[in-house]
């Protein structure tokens, strides 16, 4: 039926968006995530997914610098990810609280600010639609980081 469609064609994009960004190998880790990621990396290379934390070419005098640059880096990203999702959801649900007290306050009069909620909350959804692709893309990068190191 269509519903079965929907979902198979989300999933076929996903899985097709993986296999871009991370290869043919990747496909086998379509349900992890960053912890999945890390552990991936660390069974595949063993001790050589420490590379990861070390660019090739790095001079040696530098090596105190970048690895914990690096590192941070890592860690960083679970992080950065979930605040920019944390964020977008903040502002988008701010902006509908705000309208949705205009219409209130307005009464009768409030349709032209009850059209603007109407809009925003199909902005809403393009906004966590798109940061549902940029999770999911950043996530395959992760991975192909993981699989191919550097």
């Amino acid at each position: 039926g269509r519903w079965q469609l929907s979902v198979e064609l989300c999933y076929e994009f996903i899985a097709n968006m993986l296999h871009d960004a991370a290869g043919r190998d990747a496909r086998k880790y379509f349900p992890f995530v960053f912890i999945g990621v890390t552990l991936i990396g660390l069974f595949k290379h063993g001790f050589k997914f420490f590379s990861l934390f070390l660019p090739h070419g790095t001079p040696w005098w530098l090596l105190w610098l970048i690895i914990p640059i690096e590192v941070i880096s890592y860690l960083s990203r679970p992080i950065s990810l979930s605040v920019r999702l944390f964020a977008n959801m903040v502002a988008g649900h701010t902006m509908l609280k705000v309208f949705g007290g205009f219409v209130v306050a307005l009464g009768i009069y409030g349709f032209a600010p009850f059209l603007f909620i109407v809009a925003l909350t199909g902005l809403e959804l393009l906004v966590a639609c798109l940061q549902a692709y940029v999770f999911a893309i950043l996530t395959c990068m992760y991975l192909n980081d993981a699989l191919h190191l550097h």
